[in-house]
């Protein structure tokens, strides 16, 4: 399922997905392999933009969590920060950054301060401070998941673009179009380089 999603193939994600309930239903619905199998039906649900049914998802897994005593885990984090992402399109800031803050929290924990989990989440919660025009607070959270990018993955991965398109975005909010306009070329070039036209 995880794979189809990223390649955006939501309907064969979302096909997988069903095949595994009938698989993890065996546990109850309070195992943490239950957990796993909603939060990448929440996924599927969020890249086909179906936001109040990956609400609902994110909201249970999360009570099945916290329940559970099972909130250290790297899949609360991502359920967590899905959330986080909803709210922030709903206009509930305070508690979109709370959620994305609790996120990056347990992923630290969870792997210490350089993992590519970490960096996504720093990438996710610099978004939402620029789209709040919170550009002081953004920048050094780039520039921390620039430096993980680079360090864990290299600067010719796609996941390092993506930093690099985020940057980009960063300064087409503040009018600097011609240093937009040098990280989009970049990150353009790493994806062509690794992954082709």
């Amino acid at each position: 399922s995880a794979l189809f999603l990223e390649q955006g193939l939501t309907e064969s994600a979302k096909e997988f997905c069903e095949d595994a309930k009938k698989m993890v239903e065996i546990f109850g619905n309070q195992h943490p392999i239950y957990a796993t199998y909603l939060t990448n039906l929440a996924q599927v649900h969020l890249a086909q933009g179906e936001d109040q049914e990956a609400e609902k998802i994110c909201q249970e897994v999360i009570k099945i969590n916290e329940e559970n005593g099972n909130t250290q885990y790297p899949t609360h984090a991502i359920n967590l920060r899905n959330l986080a992402s909803i709210y922030s399109r709903q206009g509930r800031n305070d508690d979109a950054e709370k959620l994305y803050e609790q996120a990056l929290d347990i992923q630290k924990h969870i792997y210490g301060e350089e993992h590519r989990d970490v960096a996504g989440s720093l990438m996710h919660l610099a978004v939402h401070h620029i789209e709040q025009s919170d550009y002081k607070k953004a920048e050094p959270l780039l520039e921390e998941a620039q430096k993980i990018y680079e360090s864990v993955l290299s600067t010719s991965h796609p996941k390092y673009a993506d930093v690099l398109c985020v940057f980009a975005h960063f300064y087409c909010y503040q009018k600097e179009n011609k240093k937009a306009d040098n990280l989009y070329q970049q990150a353009i070039d790493i994806v062509e380089n690794t992954l082709g036209d």
